[in-house]
């Protein structure tokens, strides 16, 4: 599935121009589809709406996401629900898929090797059991559903403590799942007296880049300057990147997927 991975958001050249606020040197973001004869795959957001749960602040995979829905296996945090991105009629293919960050505790507390078990709802009907695996299938894992539903884990990123990081892709068949409404996903902990955990980060991801200047001064020569840093989201492959200050290119380079 990783290698399918494309998102479309918008299927035209995007232009966005922020100007300093000396109204000179402006910068502009050109972000460049393949050929517009292609047919890329199509995901929604995965994560739209709180509904409830425990919210943590932790790292992810993208820069920008830091809040974090948590289910335990214990009776402290045991449950996270939330809401995506309506299903719409007009949406490609057979089924909706659904993409959002996701952290799952591998090494546990005191380096356990015992996996914990997690229930995930969608629309109040339970469909699939994943566990928090402690061998080497665990940063990259799919499961099925009894209606042609899917669900995977792609980590990315394996913090300082052991645990994973990553994206989690949801497909679920369109003749099962009616369009119009969002759907509602559950994570449910089964009570094993553990602290371990699942997170579905609160983010959804934006196709606008955005700048931020860094807090940092960098000495060139005899100047002083300013780091931006430029970040966007992108989940479709085969796009480039270009910045441009003024009529200076700066950045010319392929995007990767993600942030």
């Amino acid at each position: 599935m990783k290698s399918k991975i494309s998102i479309l958001v918008f299927t035209f050249v995007c232009l966005i121009t922020l100007r300093a606020q000396t109204g000179q040197n402006p910068i502009s973001v050109n972000v460049r589809d393949k050929g517009s004869n292609e047919s890329p795959l199509r995901y929604l957001n995965g994560y739209r709406r709180e509904i409830e749960g425990s919210t943590i602040t932790y790292h992810s995979v993208h820069p920008d996401a830091e809040d974090a829905l948590i289910a335990r296996v214990n009776a402290e945090a045991p449950s996270i629900t939330w809401e995506t991105d309506t299903m719409t009629a007009d949406f490609p293919g057979n089924a909706y898929r659904f993409v959002w960050l996701a952290g799952m505790d591998r090494i546990g507390w005191g380096n356990a090797t015992t996996p914990h078990t997690f229930h995930m709802l969608l629309n109040g009907t339970q469909i699939f059991i994943f566990h928090n695996r402690k061998d080497s299938t665990a940063p990259h894992w799919t499961i099925t559903g009894a209606n042609g539903e899917e669900l995977t884990f792609d980590a990315r990123m394996r913090d300082k403590y052991g645990d994973l990081f990553g994206y989690m892709f949801l497909s679920v068949p369109k003749d099962k799942y009616p369009a119009g409404a969002p759907l509602k996903i559950r994570v449910d902990g089964m009570n094993e007296g553990s602290p371990e955990w699942y997170m579905a980060f609160k983010y959804s991801f934006n196709f606008v880049p955005s700048l931020r200047v860094e807090p940092a001064l960098v000495r060139n020569q005899n100047a002083e300057s300013h780091l931006l840093r430029m970040s966007l989201d992108n989940l479709r492959p085969g796009r480039r990147v270009e910045v441009k200050v003024g009529d200076s290119i700066i950045v010319s380079d392929s995007l990767k997927l993600g942030a």
